[in-house]
């Protein structure tokens, strides 16, 4: 990774690298495919009632946090529920729709929408799911839980001091023996566990032996260590420091790698889209003509073939073209010319008075 954790709490995705933690350590409902479909994972299968405002989903079986308790749908029901109540900004908008939750037995759960949904598998499918014996503590230590750090021991001594006192002894043994030996509570399901790490440098993950994906994963420990840019990144893959970068392979390296014998190039859909930010209450962009002049300006086709060596293609929308169903196509295409820009930026009222390259504004001003 370029970058350490920036937030262990797994309430608050604020980086790339926070995301990538929690992937390997948490679980999902559903979990997202090459071709960017979401699939079944925590949830075996679900059913919807024909207004699509009830939701019925089945759970496995055979998950174990890591600290060897049970998962069930309460975790899930749990989850919504708390994520409801503290809204952290990462995650309420994948639940904000939801109205109530039911669960009907310890591997089914039933969800209530207040209105309809048309996303709520992507959304409700990709959220994190927390341990209720772990996170209901945590909220009776913390007024805000989003304030708590797993892997700070005077944070998680405070928490297990409100287990030992309220929680069952069986939970509070368990919970307890994890923490004798992991140092941390970032207690989740997935394939692997948390077991070493250095501030700023790396995290060591172990193998989960009771991952309930059986036969995965299949290596026994997975490092995340800070490279500082993409290009320290591949020269530390070639040297055979590393074996994964978990970024884009510089462009400029791309034709070398795939040569490399000792190098693996794979080629994945992304969803990943660049786009310039404008602010419409500034007085001279909030006018759309000069908007439009922006995106006759922008040569693309340029950007994609010089900057990304092929590697990319233009985008016309904020929906990516990856996801079929949902991409509209028919959107206007503001192709590259700057006749047409200059046309608009006249009609704006933005002219270059003064012949010194730079447009000024009916008042006088450079437009800049």
């Amino acid at each position: 990774m370029m970058k350490y954790i920036k937030n262990p709490n797994p309430m608050k995705v604020e980086t790339w690298y926070d995301w990538w933690f929690n992937l390997v350590i948490y679980e999902f409902p559903f979990r997202t495919d090459p071709n960017l479909e979401p699939k079944p994972w925590l949830c075996t299968s679900y059913e919807v009632s024909s207004d699509g405002l009830v939701w019925t989903f089945s759970v496995v079986k055979n998950a174990t946090w890591h600290d060897g308790i049970p998962f069930t749908a309460r975790d899930i029901a749990f989850t919504i529920n708390f994520l409801k109540k503290y809204r952290p900004p990462d995650w309420y908008p994948n639940i904000m729709y939801i109205n109530k939750v039911d669960v009907v037995d310890d591997y089914t759960i039933r969800v209530y929408l207040n209105k309809t949904f048309v996303w709520m598998i992507r959304r409700f499918g990709d959220t994190i799911i927390l341990p209720e014996h772990i996170w209901e503590y945590v909220a009776k230590a913390y007024d805000d839980p989003t304030q708590f750090n797993p892997l700070d021991e005077n944070d998680v001594a405070k928490v297990l001091e409100v287990m030992k006192k309220e929680a069952p002894s069986e939970v509070y043994n368990k919970v307890n023996s994890f923490v004798e030996k992991y140092k941390h509570l970032r207690i989740g399901l997935g394939p692997f566990i948390l077991a070493n790490w250095k501030e700023g440098e790396f995290l060591e993950m172990v193998k989960n032996p009771d991952y309930f994906k059986k036969g995965y994963p299949n290596v026994g420990k997975l490092v995340y260590k800070v490279y500082k840019d993409p290009q320290a990144q591949y020269l530390a893959v070639k040297k055979g420091e590393a074996h994964i970068m978990v970024w884009t392979l510089p462009y400029a390296v791309i034709e070398k790698a795939e040569k490399d014998p000792n190098i693996i190039v794979p080629k994945t859909p992304d969803v990943f889209f660049g786009y310039i930010g404008l602010n419409t209450k500034d007085p001279i962009l909030s006018n759309r003509l000069v908007r439009k002049a922006i995106a006759y300006a922008i040569n693309k086709t340029e950007i994609v073939e010089t900057l990304m060596l092929g590697y990319a293609m233009p985008a016309y929308t904020y929906v990516h073209p990856g996801y079929k169903a949902w991409v509209a196509e028919d959107v206007p295409r503001y192709e590259f010319n700057l006749t047409k820009a200059a046309e608009l930026l006249d009609q704006a009222g933005l002219r270059d008075v003064d012949s010194d390259g730079i447009r000024e504004t009916p008042e006088g001003q450079d437009a800049i």
